[in-house]
């Protein structure tokens, strides 16, 4: 679902809507299925560096520019959060992994492009 299940920003009205309504039926998925062995988890990545951004702009060089001097996740951190999430015990169950790139405060509005050092010299 993403984070923007949980944040709204300016001009994405519609789209926030529908993954706030993703994530209130995952909620509630998990509250029907509370009394069964099932474990409901969403994960909700911040930028993830994908082939979403090529199809989205439909160029390279617009999308490129989405992940310009910053750090993005990559979809093996995503696989190793369902991979955790998986191999937990029987009796726990993980609700919610909210996860950002270092560099990245906010869905949309706290993102520093501080390039490969992710600002360690400043």
């Amino acid at each position: 679902q993403g984070l923007r299940g949980h944040e709204a920003y300016q001009g994405g009205s519609a789209y926030c809507a529908t993954k706030h309504a993703v994530n209130a039926f995952t909620i509630a998925s998990r509250h029907d299925l509370a009394g069964t062995p099932i474990r409901v988890t969403a994960i909700s990545p911040g930028m993830v560096e994908t082939d979403f951004s090529k199809v989205r702009f439909g160029d390279e060089s617009k999308a490129a520019k989405v992940y310009e001097n910053i750090i993005p996740l990559v979809a093996e951190d995503i696989a190793d959060q369902i991979v955790y999430v998986t191999t937990r015990p029987r009796h726990v169950q993980i609700a919610d992994i909210i996860s950002y790139a270092t560099n990245q405060g906010h869905a949309k509005y706290v993102i520093e492009r501080q390039g490969q050092s992710m600002g360690a010299g400043n």
